[in-house]
């Protein structure tokens, strides 16, 4: 019989000054060791890679959405050759999105035609 490990996490993270946001983050198998937060901009329409810092694999990764004149972002969490929002956040939302293949970058879009802020957490191992 396999060993099975898991570990239960609860997130309290004030978002961009506005919220407070607490949300249920599990792992199973491999334990996170690193995270990686960012606070980062982005044009309007624009789409960018999440930069990981020091991960190597990542486990998961806890976005919350940006502040931006009422606007969403848009999430593609296996981006290949184009853009395919997998997930679109409104504004002030926050969600944990566990990683099924972190061989493939994670894009972040701002769907709104003014520029935005958004930040993230990202888990993962170095």
């Amino acid at each position: 019989m396999a060993a099975k490990a898991s570990v239960n996490i609860t997130v309290t993270v004030s978002g961009l000054g506005k919220a407070t946001y607490t949300l249920p983050i599990s792992f199973t198998g491999t334990v996170p060791t690193v995270v990686t937060p960012q606070y980062r901009l982005l044009a309007a329409g624009a789409d960018e890679a999440l930069p990981l810092g020091d991960i190597t694999a990542v486990e998961g990764v806890l976005i919350i959405a940006s502040v931006c004149n009422d606007g969403a972002i848009e999430v593609d969490t296996s981006y290949e050759a184009a853009f395919n929002a997998e997930l679109t956040m409104a504004e002030g939302e926050a969600q944990y999105i566990k990683i099924a293949d972190d061989a493939k970058p994670i894009h972040v879009k701002n769907a709104d035609d003014a520029a935005g802020a958004y930040e993230y957490l990202l888990f993962g191992t170095a």
